[in-house]
C-alpha cells in the first residue's frame, strides 16, 4: 500500500512494491574476488623473488642488477602485480555475483564496479593484515637474537660503519702526534665506540651541539692519534656522509610509497572495470542459456 498523488489529493491506492527484500550486494562474490585477487598476488610475489627482483650480488666482479636498477625493477613488478590481481578479483567477484532482475543498467553497471572494488579492498586488507603479522612475528622471534646484537653494535649496520670510519687507524703509517697505548685501545675501546657512536647519531640527527662534535673529534685524535684539524675533518666528513646517506634513504622510501599509493589507486579502478565486465559476461551468458 502506498500514497500517491490522484487530482483531488492524497489517496491510499495499490501499488507493487519494487523494492527487494534482498541486498543488493553479493558478499560471498566479494570475499571469493578477494580471496582470488590475494591468491593471485602470493603467486605474482613469489615470482617476482624467483626471477631476481629481491636480491643484489654481493659480488663486484659479478654482472648482476645494481641496486638503484633493482629497485626501479621491483616497483614496477609491484605495480604490474597488483594490477593482475585487481583484474582476476574484480572479474570473479563480478561474475560470481547474484542476477539482479528489472533493475536499470545504470544501476547494474554500479553495483558491478562496486564489487569489483569491494573484492579489491578485500584482497588489500588480508596482505596489509598478513604484512603486518608477520612484522610483528619476526620482531617477536628474533627479539633475542636481535636485541643482543643491538646492544653490542649499539645501532644500525650503516651506523656501525660509521663509526668504524671515525676511529680506523691511519691506513699510510703516518707519524700521529698522541700515541695510541695498548692498554687503552683493548680495555677501554669498546666503550669509546659506544660513545662516539651515540655522539654521530645525535650529530646526523641534528641533536647534538658544537661541544658534542667537539668532544668527538678530541675522541678521534685520542684514539687514532691523528692530529686534532684531520680527526675534526674526519668527523666532519663522516657526519656529511652520513647525512648524505639518511637523505637517500627517505627519498627512496619516499618515492616507494608514491608508486605504491598510485598502484593501489590504479588497482582500484581496475578492479571495479574487471567487476562490471565479469558481471556483464554472466548476464550474457544466462540469455544466451535462455533461448
Amino acid at each position: 500500500m502506498s500514497a500517491q498523488y490522484q487530482g483531488d489529493g492524497l489517496r491510499a491506492v495499490e501499488s507493487p512494491n519494487l523494492e527487494s527484500p534482498f541486498s543488493g550486494t553479493s558478499w560471498g562474490a566479494v570475499f571469493a574476488g578477494g580471496f582470488a585477487a590475494a591468491g593471485i598476488s602470493l603467486i605474482l610475489f613469489l615470482l617476482g623473488s624467483g626471477l631476481g627482483f629481491s636480491a643484489v650480488s654481493p659480488w663486484a666482479s659479478e654482472s648482476s642488477m645494481s641496486a638503484g636498477g633493482l629497485a626501479v625493477a621491483a616497483g614496477i613488478w609491484l605495480v604490474i602485480q597488483s594490477w593482475i590481481a585487481a583484474i582476476f578479483g574484480g572479474y570473479v567477484a563480478g561474475r560470481l555475483r547474484t542476477k539482479w532482475a528489472d533493475h536499470h543498467s545504470d544501476e547494474v553497471y554500479f553495483r558491478d564496479s562496486a564489487h569489483g572494488f569491494l573484492a579489491w579492498g578485500v584482497a588489500t586488507f588480508m596482505a596489509v593484515s598478513v604484512s603486518v603479522l608477520a612484522g610483528m612475528t619476526a620482531v617477536g622471534g628474533a627479539a633475542a637474537t636481535a636485541g643482543a646484537a643491538a646492544s653490542q653494535a649499539g645501532s644500525s649496520d650503516a651506523m656501525a660503519y660509521a663509526t668504524d670510519q671515525l676511529f680506523r687507524m691511519p691506513a699510510d703509517g703516518a707519524a700521529t702526534t698522541a700515541p695510541v697505548t695498548t692498554a687503552q685501545t683493548s680495555d677501554d675501546g669498546g666503550n669509546v665506540r659506544t660513545e662516539g657512536g651515540m655522539l654521530l647519531g645525535r650529530a646526523v640527527l641534528g641533536t647534538g651541539n658544537d661541544g658534542d662534535t667537539a668532544y668527538l673529534g678530541q675522541l678521534v685524535s685520542r684514539e687514532t692519534g691523528l692530529p686534532q684539524a684531520e680527526a675534526d675533518a674526519r668527523v666532519q666528513q663522516v657526519v656529511n656522509d652520513a647525512k648524505a646517506a639518511a637523505d637517500a634513504a627517505r627519498e627512496a622510501s619516499a618515492y616507494t610509497a608514491l608508486i605504491s599509493a598510485l598502484a593501489l589507486l590504479v588497482g582500484a579502478f581496475i578492479a571495479a572495470v574487471a567487476g562490471v565486465l565479469g558481471g556483464r559476461h554472466r548476464d550474457e551468458l544466462e540469455e544466451v542459456s535462455r533461448r
